[in-house]
């Protein structure tokens, strides 16, 4: 898909909202954006607003503020805008967009509006202010599989290191070539501590249920490289944090 980042912007959002009503069961509703809004408003409709405000221009990204308004009863615009915050921060866009990395997180939504009269009922304008970072040509982690189940994160590394074996020959200068000898390869990520059969599979090994030699099947791509399904990574490390106020995190790293 060939779009500048404002049009790619909008085709998501609309694309999102279009989804969000149809988990919601809701089809009578329309979509404008900030320009193209005349200002009527039916009914028995949701009508929802797109605006685009202020961006930055980054060396490789831009960052783009969006303000959703929905417009309808109270409780039904606050109810959609709700789902679609919750279902969308920091979620992969449901729009592919090759070779781009796009990241976007909301906040909660805003009521502006309450009462306003039209054709006998009262409508409501309910907000939710978001941000999308948006860099073009950029490699991208893909899912992340483990045993078969999605693994969603929120910072993900890989790690590649080599063990060397310097090799002697004579000269002048006594200089020696390095040829690598072994790879390691790691991937470290950060997700929060849901009830999930992978977390179970980690608890297990790291209190002493499980096997310290019990493997993974772990897939994921960057780009056009993929590393098919492996099963064996093993769990190097797992650090668990509980911190007020926070969500329960863990620091896992799988190698092979």
């Amino acid at each position: 898909m060939d779009l500048n980042t404002n049009d790619a912007v909008m085709y998501i959002t609309k694309a999102q909202i279009s989804k969000v009503m149809a988990e919601e069961n809701i089809t009578d509703y329309d979509i404008y954006d900030s320009i193209s809004f005349k200002g009527k408003t039916p009914a028995k409709k949701i009508t929802f607003i797109v605006e685009l405000l202020d961006g930055t221009i980054y060396s490789n990204s831009t960052s783009v503020d969006v303000r959703i308004r929905a417009i309808s009863d109270v409780n039904t615009a606050k109810s959609v805008l709700d789902r679609y915050g919750q279902e969308f921060t920091l979620a992969d866009s449901i729009v592919t967009i090759e070779n781009a990395f796009v990241q976007q997180s909301y906040e909660t939504p805003t009521v502006e509006e309450q009462f306003n009269e039209v054709d006998s009922t009262y409508l409501a304008t309910v907000s939710i202010n978001g941000t999308f970072i948006i860099g073009l040509d950029i490699l991208t982690m893909e899912t992340l599989t483990i045993d078969g189940e999605e693994i969603n994160v929120f910072d993900f590394q890989y790690n590649f290191n080599t063990t060397t074996n310097p090799q002697a020959f004579s000269s002048t200068n006594s200089r020696t070539i390095t040829k690598n000898n072994t790879g390691i390869f790691s991937i470290s990520f950060v997700l929060d501590s849901s009830n999930t059969a992978f977390l179970n599979k980690v608890l297990s090994i790291a209190l002493g249920t499980e096997s310290l030699n019990t493997s993974f099947n772990v897939s994921f791509s960057i780009g056009d490289q993929s590393l098919e399904i492996s099963s064996d990574f093993k769990l190097i490390s797992d650090v668990y944090s509980q911190k007020k106020g926070e969500i329960p995190t863990h620091t896992i790293t799988l190698g092979r």
